[in-house]
């Protein structure tokens, strides 16, 4: 099974992209792309709890920080129960992310 989901227009500073939940997809990549304004910076974020989330930076398969500050196209490392973008940074910014998620049987 093939989901795909994506958050459009996100503008500005501390613009939080609605979580989804993700429990039963363990494959999930991510593409942002569009205007990233000045200084544009856009932070994919996860958490293992399904109420009152503590919101933690996610990481690509090489360990690396997934906040991305030019389009891009990334596998997410950790299986979490819910992911959302944060726009952490920029000016100008009209930002899409989005997410394809895989269940495997």
């Amino acid at each position: 099974m093939v989901r795909v989901f994506k958050w459009e227009h996100l503008t500005e500073t501390n613009n939080l992209g609605q979580p989804i939940q993700l429990p039963r997809f363990a494959e999930k990549t991510i593409q942002v792309y569009g205007t990233w304004g000045s200084s544009g910076s856009v932070k994919i974020e996860g958490s293992l709890l399904p109420e009152s989330p503590s919101w933690i930076g996610l990481a690509d398969p090489q360990g690396n920080d997934l906040t991305l500050t030019a389009s891009k196209m990334e596998q997410i490392l950790e299986n979490i129960y819910q992911v959302r973008p944060n726009v952490i940074a920029g000016t100008g910014v009209d930002l899409t992310v989005v997410i394809l998620a895989v269940k495997t049987i």
